[in-house]
């Protein structure tokens, strides 16, 4: 047994945060209990990085994982902590690698950087500090960081851009950099600002124009835009800026990144360039940016230094307690010219933490913001100012002089500077006296809205009035400042969060808004926003739809093309079939054949059922259905029989108890059937292959000898297409499989074979593969369950046809059943030795906890009704609905609110899976259909001329690997990985309690041979196996057509239990299979 000790911290394990400090992709779930030792929150990140007892964590894991089968070699992978010397050497890399596009760093030290990488590990290694004392001294240590270049760091450029400053370098670090040093972190690059950081993006004379990574035609902001530009791009940890009128937030914004401008007077501000004398400098505040919410409070605390009291940092937050503001526009009065995709932002924003904190939410009217900027521009004029010109060049210049220079191409100083000083004289106060009421009203101003916010208030609104701008469009109107500055001259707290994309494709962030002092409630508001809405926009990922009208265009018509081709298609052989009849299917007469294998399981254990009359009406039901269905392709029943008739003796022998058996062969006595593909130690295994017809297998499967040493009895074998590699199950030695429901139709591939044969009562427990769906297809298409596990749970090896290294990864063995309560009892057998525990990769290893109850009331719940068209969908009314219906009652029972998801990448989900299958060095489809492989065009000829070999769907899908094929093997890798990242973000997504309900197929069972003119089955399925997430086909009601519909239900890796507790449900709900000969009955 585990001790208390050693369950908490497999639980820390499972739950907690992943152990490298800089990796903040974890997997979030329930809190994590208290360690014993110390009293800290258990996550992964404490238990080894940070807590004194270390090594008694050790121990405990080691015993724990021991008993759990795992080497000991497993903890020391888990317990490998990340070098800072090759941490810092991925941020060059892709800073390297990004530079090229985006312009954004103006100087690196890159080598002295590594050196200091270096020191920090020889620091870690020598034990010199313990773990500890290096969180609580040092709690950077290792972490490169970027700032903006106008920040001193020393020896390193501080010119911000300016041709008159130019080759000025920093004598000694800015104090908040020298914060930073003394907390572990590394200084690793400077980056772009506008000329002096007086403008909204950041382009200068002397380091050129920086782009945003997200459309690079367009501006990142300003003036910390190098960092926004950086960061958005993944080649930035940390970020330091400055904002004194919206320089760190219009960046975050518009490059969908977090950013904080503190409470004005909290962070030393000294060691800046330019000296914006005395009036401004009180408005100057220097902040943090990061990608990851969770990042900011750490480097506040480092930030403020001595003053970190004055934030309450460490004080907890309770959301369901503040009071929520809002303002969804920039305070006008009649016409917004805040867009409505940025006053979506934020109605998306108040709606969610109104429902998920109970948060009642008000309105507020802040005139002031409407001209936002302008009000900046006239505090220069406050107070004895220091003349813009001034800053720019030392003793300043005249204006129109240097804008004459400019107009004849001899200009020294940038367009944006010169509309700058400009602005700032039109906005000039005509006597000292009008001034200080101008500052003495926006006090009040800002009063009034502390006092309305008070210590519990925050306030909503947009980040910017629109999306980033293209590059010099400020230029006409200085509109990115609007709805930042103001906030500058109140000196309070502001957080930008990213939360959705613009119609264009890009980010669309909300500020949150405190009383100073208060930059703990816009911290944990942004932390909670960033769990709903997923935070960082990344520019990189696949999930990006198209960025140009252009692109929305091809779109359209590549989905309006594929409608109209699949609708056609359907109209033409729902014609072509209508005047044939389907064989109706003989009515289920004995009662055994009704009973969930569960049940019968306990019954013969106990001596109520016996093995010998289950087997043999199970015989009785196959003769009955296999001229009609033609689902069976070999039988062993005379032994079938014989195996029973042991087992009946072994039960009334009395060697083993009832409990004895439940335990050790849990599956005593059950048929079962499986494909022709899976090894049956003297049965055929040639997969329906005229090349390979006649092998027979020399052993069992593992996933069959485990079946086997359950107490299961093999009966059948089934039909499968040609090699397992089609959507149907037909072939050129077996023949067409029919679909139970209308033997008009494709049952589904390739375990079509099982699905039909248990969906006509024929077998009780069968045994699939799915690749690309092909469990999943059939148990949608003859109204069955069917579950594909998370990958590489159950062993997938005596399989049939040899895919290869790199489509084997992907291949699954899993159960199908007419009972969802049966499916757990077949996949806990299945699962072997991984019933517990399932190794991801090198350093993660997660706990299936099959064995868990599952409480359906705290889920995450996640629908989509389409297959992820952008704009025309192929998935029929009948399928949408039955998802709609599962939704609601879901919703309805266990007060679960559905959240719609969209996938684009499951549009042209087969695709997807024939383009990974080339990637790695493939072995030829070919060559999978026929030893040494063939020429696709001559046995196309052949075919055609009736001297085949080979089916027409064994040639077609050859075709659409060669078409589906990379020019490159560079490319096809870069395309894997990428499927790998949206993986990721996606199963970040579901977290460990979330669940996806989706359309199982675009439509009901297909008619034969439609798949051939447009290969839809594995549309909705294919894209899950390239995740290698569990999956579970539930059905739930009839089409108009009488034919079965059903849904899926998808968890992330390892949660394969939400998903059977889910079919639980459903099935509950809505009666589960769906049994075809009562449909004759009810007909009758």
């Amino acid at each position: 047994m585990l001790t208390r000790k050693e369950r908490s911290l497999l639980l820390a394990l499972r739950t907690g945060s992943v152990w490298p400090a800089e990796r903040r992709h974890r997997l979030r779930g329930a809190p994590s209990p208290l360690c014993s030792d110390c009293g800290e929150r258990e996550t992964v990140a404490h238990l080894f990085l940070s807590c004194s007892a270390l090594s008694t964590h050790r121990e405990a894991l080691t015993r724990a994982f021991k008993q759990l089968g795992l080497p000991s070699a497993t903890v020391d992978d888990i317990l490998h902590p990340i070098k800072s010397f090759d941490l810092v050497s991925a941020y060059i890399r892709r800073i390297k690698e990004v530079q090229p596009i985006i312009n954004a760093v103006v100087e690196e030290r890159f080598k002295e950087a590594l050196e200091d990488a270096k020191d920090v590990d020889r620091l870690v290694a020598s034990g010199t500090m313990s773990t500890s004392q290096m969180s609580k001294e040092k709690p950077l240590l290792g972490l490169p960081f970027t700032a903006k270049n106008s920040i001193a760091i020393k020896g390193m450029r501080q010119d911000a851009g300016s041709v008159f400053w130019h080759g000025r370098r920093a004598v000694e670090d800015a104090p908040t950099v020298a914060f930073l040093r003394a907390a572990g972190a590394i200084p690793l690059a400077l980056t772009n600002v506008p000329e002096l950081c007086m403008w909204d993006d950041s382009q200068n004379l002397v380091d050129g124009c920086t782009r945003n990574p997200h459309d690079t035609r367009r501006s990142p902001g300003g003036s910390s835009g190098g960092e926004g530009s950086l960061l958005a791009s993944a080649g930035s940890l940390i970020g330091l800026g400055t904002d004194i009128g919206g320089s760190v937030r219009i960046p975050a914004a518009y490059c969908g990144i977090f950013g904080h401008k503190p409470t004005a007077g909290v962070v030393p501000n000294t060691g800046l360039l330019p000296d914006v004398g005395e009036n401004l400098e009180q408005y100057n505040c220097v902040g943090p940016m990061t990608r990851f919410a969770e990042d900011l409070p750490l480097l506040l605390k480092v930030l403020a230094g001595n003053t970190t009291d004055v934030f309450r940092l460490n004080e907890k937050v309770n959301l369901k307690t503040l009071k929520l503001f809002y303002m969804d526009n920039e305070g006008s009065f009649y016409i917004s010219r805040v867009v409505p995709d940025a006053r979506r932002a934020v109605r998306r924003v108040v709606q969610y933490l109104k429902g998920a904190h109970g948060l009642a939410e008000s309105r507020l009217q802040l005139l002031e913001e409407r001209f936002g900027a302008f009000l900046w521009f006239k505090f220069l004029g406050v107070k004895d100012p220091k003349p813009l010109a001034e800053m720019y060049r030392p003793g300043g210049f005249n204006t129109l002089v240097e804008l004459l220079r400019y107009l004849v191409g001899a200009g020294r100083l940038t367009l944006a500077a010169l509309a700058a000083c400009v602005i700032a004289w039109f906005c000039s106060f005509r006597s000292k006296k009008e001034g200080e009421a101008y500052v003495t009203s926006v006090e009040n101003a800002r009063d009034r809205l502390e006092e309305t916010l008070g210590d519990d208030g925050v306030l909503i609104l947009p980040a910017t009035p629109n999306v980033a701008p293209f590059q010099n469009q400020d230029l006409a109107l200085m509109d990115s400042s609007s709805m930042t500055a103001l906030f500058n001259l109140f000196k309070v707290p502001v957080t930008v969060c990213p939360v959705m994309r613009s119609a264009d494709n890009l980010p669309l962030c909300v500020q949150v808004v405190a009383k100073r002092g208060n930059d703990r409630l816009c911290l944990a508001v942004a932390r909670e926003i960033e769990n709903r809405f997923g935070g960082w926009l990344d520019p990189s990922g696949v999930l990006r739809a198209m960025a140009t009208i252009l692109g929305s265009c091809r779109e359209l018509l590549v989905e309006l093309a594929v409608y109209l081709w699949c609708t056609v298609t359907r109209l033409v052989f729902a014609l072509w079939f209508c005047w044939k009849k389907p064989r109706p299917l003989p009515p289920v007469t004995d009662e055994l054949l009704l009973r969930s294998a569960t049940s019968l399981a306990a019954d013969i254990r106990n001596d109520k059922v016996k093995s010998v009359d289950l087997v043999s009406a199970y015989i009785r039901r196959i003769r009955e259905v296999q001229p009609i269905i033609n689902a069976v392709v070999e039988e062993r029943f005379e032994e079938a029989l014989k195996d029973a008739e042991e087992v009946d003796r072994l039960v009334t022998s009395g060697t083993m108890s009832a409990s004895q058996m439940s335990k050790e062969k849990p599956l005593l006595g059950l048929p079962f059937t499986s494909k022709n593909s899976i090894a049956i130690k003297g049965m055929r295994q040639d997969a329906g292959s005229l090349f390979w017809h006649g092998r027979r297998a020399e052993e069992d499967a593992p996933s069959v000898a485990l079946l086997r040493a359950a107490g299961a009895i093999p009966l059948a074998l089934t039909n499968v297409p040609e090699m397992c590699m089609w959507g149907d199950s037909q072939n050129l030695v077996d023949g067409c499989t029919r679909n139970p429901h209308d033997t008009r139709r494709n049952p589904g591939g390739s375990s079509g074979g099982e699905g039909s044969l248990l969906a006509a009562s024929g077998s009780l427990i069968g045994l699939g593969t799915d690749i690309g769906g092909s469990i999943r297809i059939p148990a949608a298409f003859c109204g069955i369950f069917g579950h594909k596990p998370t990958a590489g749970v159950v062993p997938n090896t005596g399989l049939l046809p040899d895919v290869g290294e790199n489509l084997e990864q992907f291949n699954c063995v899993g159960p199908m059943t007419r009972f969802a309560e049966d499916l757990p009892l077949v996949f806990n057998v299945l699962a072997g030795s991984t019933t517990m525990r399932l190794r991801l990769n090198e350093k993660a290893c997660i706990i299936l906890w099959l064995s868990v109850l599952v409480n359906l009331n705290m889920l995450k719940l996640y629908y989509m009704d389409t297959e992820g068209s952008l704009y025309i969908s192929r998935t029929t009314n009948d399928a949408r609905r039955a998802v709609r219906q599962v939704v609601r009652y879901l919703n309805e029972t266990h007060g679960l609110q559905g959240h719609p998801l969209q996938l684009p990448e499951l549009r042209f989900g087969t695709f997807e899976w024939f383009k990974v299958a080339g990637v790695k060095e493939p072995k030829p489809l070919s060559e999978v259909f026929r030893p040494g492989g063939f020429n696709t065009v001559v046995e196309l000829l052949r075919h055609l001329v009736g001297a085949g070999r080979h089916t027409l769907a064994a040639l077609v899908a050859c075709i659409m690997k060669q078409l589906c094929r990379f020019r490159s093997k560079p490319k096809g890798e870069a395309y894997a990985t990428s499927l790998e990242n949206v993986r990721d973000r996606f199963e970040e997504t579901l977290g460990d309690n979330g669940v996806l309900v989706l359309p199982a197929a675009t439509s009901a069972a297909l008619f034969q041979n439609q798949d051939l003119m447009f290969f839809d089955s594995a549309g909705m399925t294919s894209l899950f196996s390239l995740f290698k997430v569990p999956s579970t086909v539930c059905p739930v009601l009839r089409s108009a057509d009488n034919l079965p519909l059903c849904v899926q239900v998808v968890a992330k890796r390892g949660n394969d239990r939400l998903c059977l507790a889910v079919a639980r449900e459903i099935e509950k709900r809505f009666g589960g299979w769906i049994d075809p000969s009562a449909k004759v009955q009810g007909r009758a």
